[in-house]
């Protein structure tokens, strides 16, 4: 399983960080949780956040 951070998110989608953590913080993202201080997504739940957006356009 691989995690990623906010910011590796961010990267991955090339949208701003502050994008990312205001979708966290709406419930609208990729699933996050917080494990110790860190705050991550696994790459699976990213990917299916895609998939579910293209479909949403189709």
């Amino acid at each position: 399983m691989e995690l990623m951070t906010v910011d590796e998110v961010a990267e991955a989608l090339r949208v701003p960080v502050a994008t990312v953590r205001y979708w966290r913080a709406q419930g609208s993202g990729p699933k996050f949780v917080r494990i110790g201080k860190r705050i991550v997504c696994r790459r699976s739940d990213l990917e299916r956040f895609v998939e579910q957006k293209f479909a949403e356009s189709a």
